[in-house]
């Protein structure tokens, strides 16, 4: 359990271990929570933070810290455009009251075990052929030597959100592979003629105005 609790920014999104995104703080609590968030200088970050996947239905337990790289740009308003990289997954096991921004006690946690690297290169060699088939503008991460190739490979597979978060909270990298192996199959022979899979892989280190959970 951390010494102090984790400030938590409930998104529409979810963000994987290694991924690297640029969004914008517009909402005045989260804006807090970001500056809390900065060393002295107002430009990167000094504490992690926690993304969590909401929507208005439903609220995730499993999350992704990240680690605010820099602040790209500053508004008038005070919103703020950032630079994160996603670190470790927790467990949320409860929430503080009475803060000014979402603040919980976690539980991080990491992998069971690591397979070897078969199921890599075939989850790998069909995401490049997914990727060629829908877009050329978008690079296929290289996998080599990488521990966590599922959240590399993920981060622009064009999963949806219940997706992405299904694969997040799974805790061995090969039912993640075997995941994404059964994804890539589905979606390839549909993946010319399928209009949100190509906008979804090509949202792929992108800004985003990411909506804000509302609690």
């Amino acid at each position: 359990m951390p010494s102090q609790p984790l400030p938590i920014f409930a998104l529409s999104f979810v963000i994987f271990p290694g991924e690297r995104i640029p969004f914008r703080i517009y909402e005045p609590r989260y804006k807090t929570m970001i500056e809390d968030c900065l060393d002295e200088s107002g430009e990167r970050g000094r504490r992690e933070f926690g993304v969590l996947f909401a929507t208005e239905k439903d609220n995730a337990e499993v999350g992704c810290c990240v680690h605010l790289n820099r602040v790209l740009r500053r508004y008038p308003d005070g919103s703020l455009d950032i630079l994160a990289t996603g670190t470790r997954r927790f467990y949320v096991q409860e929430f503080v009251p009475g803060t000014v921004y979402p603040q919980a006690l976690v539980h991080f946690y990491d992998d069971e075990v690591f397979p070897d690297g078969r199921l890599a290169n075939v989850a790998s060699s069909l995401h490049t052929k997914l990727i060629e088939l829908t877009t050329d503008k978008v690079e296929v991460p290289l996998f080599e030597a990488h521990d966590l190739v599922s959240f590399l490979l993920g981060h622009n597979a064009g999963l949806t959100d219940v997706e992405r978060q299904e694969l997040l909270e799974m805790r061995s990298e090969r039912m993640r592979l075997e995941f994404l192996i059964a994804f890539y199959r589905r979606s390839i022979p549909r993946a010319i003629h399928n209009k949100d899979l190509k906008e979804r892989i090509l949202l792929n280190g992108h800004l985003r105005m990411i909506k804000a959970a509302p609690w």
